[in-house]
């Protein structure tokens, strides 16, 4: 199903979208998608002003992991990709932060960078693509399946954000590719 997936985007997408790494110019729009309230109840850290954020963006662009989606000059949608060094796990790749900017949600624009992580992520040898995703965020569990990524188990109370009173299971999922 997720190569049948491939082909039916790709077709639809021509030309493949463009993915480059975040730099100290995009702090602005990294912390407007990630401090969204649609979106911030999924990442990894709390809500916080752009001073707040800035260390922690610092951080980002010198691990070089983080990575801007755009359309055009619009910046469309971010993630992280961490590729595993370890010996018997070089071929697995860990995938987080997948966050759509607000203006293109509902837009068809996730499915399209599902593939292109899976395509990105296949270039550089990955076989395995893991990540975990709350279990109270139906919609990223719908579009993961939707796009091969499988139930493999829960991981109880492991996130713990400073508004809720509880906390939440997070759903491990995979995709070999």
């Amino acid at each position: 199903m997720a190569a049948l997936i491939e082909r039916r985007f790709a077709g639809k997408m021509g030309a493949r979208m463009k993915h480059r790494p975040i730099v100290p110019s995009d702090l602005d729009v990294l912390h407007f998608i990630y401090m969204d309230p649609e979106t911030n109840p999924f990442l990894s850290y709390e809500p916080m002003n752009i001073a707040e954020f800035g260390p922690i963006f610092e951080e980002l662009v010198r691990e070089g992991r983080t990575y801007l989606f755009e359309e055009g000059t619009a910046v469309v949608g971010t993630f992280a990709l961490r590729l595993q060094d370890h010996h018997r796990s070089s071929h697995v790749a860990i995938l987080g932060s997948f966050a759509m900017h607000p203006s293109f949600r509902g837009r068809g624009f996730g499915s399209r960078i599902i593939e292109e992580i899976v395509y990105f992520a296949r270039s550089q040898g990955v076989r395995r693509l893991e990540l975990l995703v709350e279990t109270d965020n139906p919609r990223a569990i719908r579009l993961y399946e939707k796009h091969g990524f499988v139930r493999e188990g829960i991981l109880r109370g492991a996130v713990r954000r400073a508004s809720d009173p509880h906390d939440v299971d997070e759903l491990a999922m995979a995709r070999l590719l």
